[in-house]
């Protein structure tokens, strides 16, 4: 959690007091201190301590303030949305903070903002699945979940809410392949395991059943949680109406459990338990065919999202260490996806019927970023974010690991070329006095030998030696002087 202390800190334009005071309708409204929260790669969000006069929100409280990050995914709802969903929920009894207004954009360019009261405890799934002190909180951690999750399918939204979200599909599992199709096509690389994924899905559809509220993205690291166990659902921008399965396998999904594969409902409980109490909840039998349907579909559709998040640093939209991060991740995902096939039938044939979806045009297959946009983003991270915020041996420590990347960086660029260009002056040289190259000999090696033997002592031999020296040294300086990069190149 980053501290903030001006008014400036609030991120959208205007007076944001005049904008805060409109919202809660108040008299006045002071902001007392401002704190960014940790994470948001879609959204940020902000912890405000306000000073309220007047209004139904007078006195001085926390809240939360949530807004759009300055690039989004197509899929994630308005924060308007959000908020009437969250009303929504929180009138249904799931345990959500409590909706306390919404923002819409004050100027041209502005961004609109939900507010929502504090909660106490942590999203950090790692921290969740494993820290001794949340040990006491996940007993019946999976149980309490399983009946949320219910409480969520029994949400019935309003005319109006439900008009806003997408149509009410007839056939979930074809809705989503197609939407699915049509996202992997508009991305950077081609993926054979993804392909092989939608393949397998539309030949191993469920038959259509109760169509509800989803939440879609109902997993560890989207609850709050703290030693006395759950205080808040988070994160409902990707709700809509779907198979209740989806929910239950994307909870399940092996993305989900953070290094605890051995608790396979979100790394926290027995699969069993979670669904036990669903179905207890519900009277619904949950059917597991369907689930390992949902669970093949969702490590498609992450997969997807994780190269969507890469998309926007390729595209230029943000330059940001956490969207390479997200983007390389992709291989694992696809792993996932990939033991998940494999343990299924030989994929059939498709009939005659149901031919492919015609091939869109695709690029080469490249991963991006590659280890050089990695190292470039870490160092503008290290030197632009974390330095500035030390002082003393830290600032030192941070700006001489910023120097250390860049040179890694610059020495991964160079290097093929420079070990060519050193191998070729080295051999040549060694040539000149006599020393025939032997294969799988070290140049370098050959070469210290040779000097030591005072084969390179008369002057015409020491001129050439000093001259092949001097290049490699300064080919290895410049790949290696602390600098800033934009780049590597």
């Amino acid at each position: 959690m980053i501290a903030h202390r001006a008014e400036s800190d609030v991120p959208f334009t205007g007076r944001p007091t005049e904008r805060l005071k409109h919202a809660l309708r108040a008299t006045a409204v002071e902001i007392k201190g401002i704190d960014k929260l940790s994470g948001g790669a879609i959204q940020e969000n902000y912890r405000l301590r306000l000073k309220v006069e007047g209004g139904p929100e007078a006195g001085e409280r926390d809240v939360v303030l949530r807004t759009d990050a300055p690039s989004s995914v197509q899929v994630s709802h308005s924060r308007e949305t959000e908020f009437r969903l969250l009303q929504a929920a929180h009138a249904a009894g799931v345990t959500v903070p409590r909706p306390v207004a919404f923002s819409p954009p004050a100027l041209p360019g502005d961004r609109p903002f939900l507010l929502m009261d504090t909660v106490n405890g942590t999203a950090l799934a790692t921290k969740i699945v494993r820290d001794p002190i949340f040990a006491a909180a996940r007993r019946g951690l999976a149980n309490r979940l399983g009946k949320e999750l219910a409480a969520i399918h029994r949400i019935t939204p309003d005319a109006a809410l439900a008009a806003e979200l997408e149509e009410r599909p007839i056939d979930p599992a074809t809705a989503l392949i197609e939407r699915y199709r049509t996202a992997l096509d508009a991305l950077y690389r081609p993926s054979p395991i993804l392909e092989a994924a939608l393949r397998w899905l539309r030949h191993h559809k469920p038959p259509p059943g109760d169509i509800v509220l989803v939440h879609r993205d109902f997993r560890t690291g989207n609850y709050m949680l703290d030693d006395t166990g759950l205080t808040a659902i988070l994160d409902w921008e990707f709700c809509g109406w779907g198979d209740r399965h989806e929910d239950l396998a994307w909870f399940c999904s092996a993305s989900w459990r953070f290094g605890r594969d051995d608790l396979e409902a979100g790394g926290i409980g027995a699969r069993a338990d979670f669904f036990n109490a669903y179905e207890a909840e519900t009277g619904f039998t949950i059917d597991p065919k369907t689930v390992f349907f949902y669970e093949v579909m969702a490590g498609l559709r992450w997969a997807i999202i994780a190269m969507q998040q890469c998309q926007r640093l390729i595209d230029g939209q943000e330059q940001r260490l956490e969207l390479a991060l997200i983007g390389r991740r992709t291989h694992a995902i696809e792993a996932t996806v990939l033991d998940l096939l494999t343990q299924t039938e030989t994929v059939r044939e498709g009939p005659p019927d149901t031919p492919p979806p015609p091939a869109p045009p695709m690029g080469a297959h490249t991963d991006a970023p590659d280890t050089l946009n990695l190292l470039a983003l870490a160092a503008r991270e290290i030197r632009s974010n974390v330095a500035p915020a030390l002082t003393g041996d830290d600032r030192y420590a941070a700006l001489m690991a910023a120097s250390a990347v860049e040179m890694a960086g610059r020495e991964i660029l160079h290097a093929a070329a420079r070990h060519e260009s050193d191998l070729k002056d080295i051999v040549a040289l060694l040539e000149n006095i006599g020393e025939t190259a032997v294969p799988d000999e070290d140049p370098y090696r050959k070469l210290a030998l040779a000097i030591r033997a005072g084969r390179f002592d008369g002057a015409g031999n020491r001129t050439a030696l000093y001259a092949v020296l001097s290049a490699v040294n300064d080919r290895v300086r410049r790949e290696t002087v602390p600098h800033t990069p934009t780049s590597f190149a």
